[in-house]
């Protein structure tokens, strides 16, 4: 009889233990943006797996606040949990395990600098159809951006592509949290004339400092074209530029290659016709210059487009 006894409370007493479930809370977790569910905080673990379901979905009702992208972290403390627990669910036996402390923190993607230029880049490209051999250089780049790890969406509005601006939209949970406007630019390559020394502001230019090499401008830099390196000595530097940079039409100006009462070749040109004659500059210029020019046989003057240093072209 002692030993039937003795069996039967062993066996009450298993039944007591095996049938406790016990949660076991983590000490750091990170969450999607929304609410803080009870069940998200740990590990569930019961001997009947009917109870288990029971308390998880239990759990899952149970709402401990919400966390955004933007909050801190939060630290909810064991005894608190386990006081909420016994305020919903008094009947219902949950032995709480672990960390006497969690901290809670957004569940968030890093998107640095590099990899949102990327992205950018890669949208700009698919929407522009540029060619492959040109590159797009994002000029105004966004900082280290915070993103959810789900359930976000980045609009691009293209309208104003053509000014070479993008804006982007970011929308978290359907609903919009930020917007950027991205400057940019489209590269092409093509050979250009670089200087390979300083160059100071009035300087003579000459093919001992400037080369031609193959880079990437955009087409608006306005370089100074390649076939120029062969009347260097005609042009001279409006500002200063440093070992390296693109010679461009704007740092360049040309030097008055005709001055006042030189003697130059006149031409006039006509349909199957060609007149040549000895005329005398007027006016000093450059070449593409239109200048006064006399005719000395009849004292009779013209206007002329200068072509060279002896050329003009006479305006009949």
């Amino acid at each position: 009889m002692r030993t039937i006894q003795i069996i039967i409370l062993s066996f009450i007493f298993c039944l007591k233990v095996y049938g406790q479930c016990h949660f076991l809370l983590h000490k750091n977790i990170q969450l999607a943006e929304g609410f803080i569910r009870f069940s998200s905080l740990g590990n569930l673990s019961c001997i009947n797996s009917q109870q288990s379901s029971f308390i998880l979905k239990k759990m899952e009702q149970l709402t401990l606040g919400k966390i955004f992208l933007s909050s801190p972290a939060v630290t909810l403390k064991r005894s608190y949990l386990i006081n909420k627990w016994r305020q919903f669910y008094p009947h219902i036996e949950l032995y709480l395990t672990g960390h006497d402390k969690i901290i809670i923190r957004p569940k968030i993607k890093n998107f640095n600098t590099s990899d949102f230029t990327t992205l950018i880049k890669k949208r700009l490209r698919d929407y522009l159809q540029t060619p492959k051999s040109s590159k797009i250089k994002v000029l105004n780049p966004p900082k280290n951006i915070q993103l959810p790890e789900n359930d976000y969406h980045l609009e691009f509005d293209f309208q104003k592509s053509s000014s070479n601006l993008v804006k982007i939209k970011l929308y978290i949970d359907g609903k919009q949290k930020k917007q950027f406007f991205i400057q940019f630019q489209i590269l092409y390559k093509q050979f250009v004339l670089v200087s390979t020394k300083t160059l100071e502001r009035g300087e003579n230019l000459s093919a001992q400092f400037i080369i031609p090499q193959e880079m990437y401008i955009s087409e608006k830099s306005r370089p100074l074209p390649v076939q120029d390196i062969s009347r260097l000595n005609q042009l001279k530097l409006k500002r200063r530029i440093k070992k390296g940079s693109i010679l461009s039409k704007i740092h360049i100006s040309y030097k008055n290659i005709i001055k006042t009462r030189q003697k130059l070749k006149g031409i006039i040109k006509k349909t199957n016709l060609r007149i040549e004659m000895e005329v005398i500059s007027l006016q000093n210029g450059k070449i593409g210059d239109k200048i006064m020019v006399l005719f000395p046989l009849t004292r009779k003057k013209y206007l002329a487009t200068i072509i060279n240093a002896r050329q003009v072209e006479i305006d009949f």
